[in-house]
């Protein structure tokens, strides 16, 4: 990890090659989701015969996100910021949960919640790559004290205590930091 470290917002090629596709003007398109990503309510689209109003209603049909009536909620079928950040093939899956088998075969997780947990996770913190999940991961097996201590893979993502991924992810910025601040 970096100090100098930027971290960038983008927004991800995917989403904007969607919006291109479907004949909505690139900047409107993802003002619109910005909005409905931090929940943001603009009145524009309030007015049905609004240039907005009409975007977002296409927009509501290209299954970039799901919404949840029950909860008035969205779910991100792909990630708004980032490169396509993770798009939770099995093969990458896979490699991070059997890193905790690795440590205690039975703490590799469930797969489906792992997915579920590692969207909320992006969605939070849309800046984290596969590469620094699989960092902090790694920093979390390898600094473990007991293997029977080690979290089921989708519990280290998000549990009902919070998120012991984020806790190792801040662990490692003080480390780093502490580390290259006594090297004078």
């Amino acid at each position: 990890m970096n100090d100098e470290e930027d971290i960038k917002l983008s927004i991800n090629p995917l989403i904007k090659a969607i919006l291109r596709k479907n004949n909505i003007f690139e900047a409107d398109g993802i003002m619109l989701l910005i909005a409905a990503y931090f929940n943001l309510k603009p009145s524009c689209l309030k007015d049905e015969t609004n240039y907005y109003h009409q975007i977002w209603n296409k927009i509501l049909t290209l299954n970039i996100f799901v919404v949840d009536y029950t909860t008035d909620t969205l779910e991100w079928c792909y990630s708004l910021f980032g490169d396509s950040l993770l798009s939770f093939e099995d093969q990458w899956i896979k490699d991070f949960m059997n890193k905790f088998k690795e440590v205690n075969p039975e703490r590799r997780g469930d797969k489906a919640a792992v997915v579920k947990n590692l969207k909320k996770l992006t969605r939070e913190y849309p800046y984290l790559t596969k590469e620094k999940i699989m960092e902090v991961t790694d920093y979390y097996l390898n600094n473990l004290s007991d293997s029977q201590f080690c979290k089921k893979s989708h519990k280290f993502l998000y549990d009902t205590n919070g998120s012991v991924f984020m806790e190792t992810f801040e662990a490692m910025k003080i480390n780093y930091t502490n580390t290259n601040n006594n090297v004078i």
